[in-house]
């Protein structure tokens, strides 16, 4: 068997790009072991005629070559099967539904950014002013010949205790109790010296209870500054997590029909937001200047567009699996393999969906590195001058979409051409 798929990838390898192996191919390919396996499990004749066949089986490369052929009539298919996922080419009725529902989604994850990243700004700022306080009280108390005030570090121990309760919960501890643990911290240290071996030097005759309550102090104040640090390190994190669950999503205006539309507006937003060009406008004449060899912005977008269409292609190819359900009911010999393709497909589907809004996120980076890079090519190649600032850039760019849009509205000097013979 692999013989003869070697035989038959490599006697056609010529012929289609990476984008075809790697994008169509194999997911036609591994859909078509799929379907096999299911046939081979639920008809006895299937099972025997794999278990006979030969590496060389005419049939074998036969079927290789009906894999190969069949990958090459559905790649057209692939800028519909992106369309339907990413929203753009569904049903007008149905885009305005299903964008009326997430604009309520997005909210209400822009008002949990909001909320997390109000917390994490005041934990931080509590937690700054926690530090300094118990460096000036630490400061202070170390100038003490005496360490006697046992009350003060217990109530320390004790705020710290409290507001640490919420952490070991996975929760985070309100404002008001780490308000109280620095307090009570900064007390207990401003009564008792939290150095025993300061104590010692200031009061040689210090009593070992004091020495031992001074080492107690200290390590409330070490405690304090942990305590401090790991909730300001729990509330970015809750901050950055939220962020990270809105990636892609643009304005409640913009919302697309599902997460994959996002990730691709995201990417055609980056070009106008940086640089104040339409990535419309700039594409095309962009990909013209992005190396064929093995440069590693060509290399990373051909391979992101790959990892996308395979995606979108295993998505809908998981979805033929359904039609074993009917098959399994009336020729299947095994309950379980029909609970297994009943519960296995939907989590196929789900799976390579994400796969596809990942893979939408990363072709996106790609785009924006090629855009970045390779921008000012663009402007060469349009006779127009090298800006020498963002402002003077995004103002060009805006002269070039106007004279783009409609000549009368703006003019567009031309830079003279270069002389012939360099001089």
């Amino acid at each position: 068997m692999i013989g003869a798929f070697n035989t038959a990838v490599t006697a056609l390898q010529g012929f289609f790009s990476k984008l075809f192996w790697f994008g169509v191919f194999v997911p036609v390919a591994l859909s078509a072991a799929l379907h096999l396996g299911l046939a081979v499990l639920t008809f006895p004749d299937v099972r025997a005629a794999v278990a006979a066949a030969g590496a060389e089986d005419v049939r074998l490369v036969g079927a290789i070559l009906g894999m190969i052929v069949l990958a090459f009539l559905l790649s057209p298919l692939l800028p519909l099967l992106r369309g339907l996922l990413d929203g753009a080419l569904l049903p007008a009725w149905l885009f305005r539904r299903l964008v009326e529902a997430r604009v309520g989604e997005a909210r209400r994850h822009r008002a949990e950014i909001r909320a997390t990243r109000d917390t994490a700004g005041a934990i931080q700022q509590i937690a700054k002013q926690g530090h300094e306080q118990a460096r000036t009280a630490y400061s202070v108390g170390m100038r003490l010949p005496k360490a006697d005030d046992t009350a003060a570090t217990v109530a320390a121990e004790e705020a710290i205790a409290a507001a640490r309760k919420s952490l070991e919960r996975a929760e985070l501890p309100g404002g008001a109790a780490l308000q109280a643990a620095i307090a009570a911290t900064d007390a207990a240290l401003r009564m008792n010296n939290p150095d025993k071996a300061g104590l010692r030097r200031l009061n040689p005759a210090a009593a070992k209870e004091d020495l031992d309550l001074a080492e107690r102090t200290g390590r409330a104040g070490d405690d304090l500054d942990t305590l401090l640090t790991d909730a300001e390190a729990e509330a970015t994190g809750r901050f950055d997590a939220a962020k990270e669950r809105l990636r892609g999503i643009p304005t409640d205006e913009a919302v697309q029909a599902t997460r994959m539309g996002d990730a691709r507006r995201a990417a055609e937003r980056y070009a106008m937001d940086a640089y104040g060009v339409h990535f419309a406008f700039l594409r095309p004449r962009l990909l013209i200047h992005v190396p064929k060899d093995s440069s590693p912005i060509a290399d990373r977008l051909t391979t992101a567009q790959a990892a996308l269409d395979a995606a979108v292609m295993s998505v809908f190819l998981a979805g033929t699996l359904f039609i074993w359900l009917a098959v399994l009911a009336v020729h299947g010999q095994s309950v379980s393999v029909l609970l297994l393709v009943a519960l296995g497909a939907p989590m196929l589907i789900w799976g390579c969906l994400r796969l596809a809004i990942e893979a939408q996120f990363g072709l996106g980076e790609a785009v924006n590195l090629a855009v970045d890079r390779h921008r000012f090519d663009v402007l060469k190649e349009l006779r127009q001058p090298i800006p020498t600032s963002r402002w003077a850039e995004r103002a060009l760019w805006a002269r070039i979409s106007a004279a783009e849009a409609d000549h009368r509205l703006a003019e567009l000097p031309y830079m003279p051409p270069p002389p012939e013979n360099g001089g």
